[in-house]
């Protein structure tokens, strides 16, 4: 008759259980109600789980080398960071430093209040690829996966969406969408690809079309309208100064 005999005495665990004030460590929990699970949980009511940092109140970190600063924030996946408050920043090497904003992917980066980045990158030559979503309240798609093709989208002006590789949107309340497109100014929008509307309040859709001038129209595969005010040109190749 075979007899299975177990040894239930525990066996060492150097560097898996820490110290715990009223938290449940395994890890480190000094926080209030914190819980690590190979982690550091700081923060009151925090939870750290592999080689992260919970360090604001309610936050969480899960993954090697993630950190959860802000009160309520969400860190995970490999070197993700959440500085702002109920900030989320989810991915590889992603970075969401304001209040309330979201990075999600590869390198990508969410400065803006309650902006959002979301898009594959890399860091080449000291130069990031992925998403960038720096105006409050914007929304930046579209990574540069490994440079080669360009950069990811960026959203700089506040309330701005710039979706699509290399895609700008710069202006206040700007929208680029397309590859390559360019949004300056305010209210300007720029739909297709490598189209700019750098005017304020313009509007360039098509293929390589541009809209220069306040309040231009260029509509059509190269349609150009000039540093006219209000501007029209409508169809390929055509004209308006």
């Amino acid at each position: 008759m075979f007899v299975l005999t177990l040894d239930l005495a525990p066996a060492a665990a150097q560097g898996v259980c820490g110290a715990a004030v009223t938290g449940i460590a395994l890890g480190s929990a000094p926080g209030l109600g914190a819980v690590a699970c190979g982690g550091e949980a700081t923060g009151n009511g925090s939870v750290a789980i592999g080689q992260s940092e919970a360090v604001g109140s309610a936050s969480t970190a899960v993954g090697a080398a993630s950190k959860a600063e802000g009160s309520g924030g969400t860190a995970s996946g490999f070197g993700s960071t959440a500085i702002g408050v109920f900030s989320t920043a989810t991915g590889i090497r992603t970075l969401a430093s304001a209040d309330y904003s979201t990075a999600t992917g590869a390198s990508s980066k969410a400065a803006g209040v309650g902006s959002t980045a979301m898009g594959g990158g890399d860091l080449i030559g000291g130069v990031e690829t992925g998403a960038s979503a720096s105006g409050n309240y914007s929304v930046a798609i579209g990574g540069g996966g490994d440079g080669a093709a360009g950069v990811g989208a960026h959203s700089n002006g506040d309330k701005s969406i710039a979706v699509g590789l290399g895609s700008v949107a710069a202006g206040v309340s700007a929208t680029a969408i397309g590859s390559g497109a360019s949004a300056s100014t305010t209210n300007a929008l720029a739909l297709g690809n490598a189209v700019t509307a750098s005017g304020g309040n313009s509007f360039a859709a098509g293929n390589n079309s541009h809209a220069t001038g306040a309040s231009a129209v260029a509509i059509g595969d190269g349609a150009a309208a000039g540093t006219g005010a209000n501007a029209i040109a409508i169809g390929t190749g055509a004209v308006s100064t």
